[in-house]
């Protein structure tokens, strides 16, 4: 699949429906899991909803990371930039603008053609 994939270049488009999909998923689990958005661990968590939850999660972090890196790509940077992520508040909030909002660099670079 093109969208797990770490090679290639990825829009600004791309790059938000990634980053939209994943809250809304998130939201969604948590709701299913609780019935409500609090940070308390229900007792009546079933074990198969436990392990859906770790297994849909592990995915999107796996479409996360893939999708930076290839947004990355397309401003002309290593995906190895995605590591800034690591530095606590700061580095997400400025991966968010950069990849949120930068545009990508025009017509053909090291990473590949340009993308709509």
């Amino acid at each position: 699949m093109d969208m797990l994939s770490f090679q290639g270049r990825a829009s600004r488009k791309t790059y938000w429906f990634m980053f939209v999909s994943c809250f809304v998923v998130s939201i969604g689990m948590r709701l299913a899991l609780n019935g409500n958005l609090s940070h308390q661990s229900p007792e009546n968590v079933s074990l198969i909803g436990a392990f859906l939850t770790f297994i849909v999660s592990l995915l999107m972090v796996w479409w996360s990371i893939a999708t930076q890196v290839r947004r990355l790509h397309d401003l002309d940077k290593k995906g190895w930039w995605v590591l800034v992520n690591l530095v606590p508040l700061i580095g997400s909030l400025l991966m968010l603008i950069y990849l949120g909002f930068f545009k990508g660099s025009d017509g053909h670079n090291r990473f590949g053609s340009a993308v709509v």
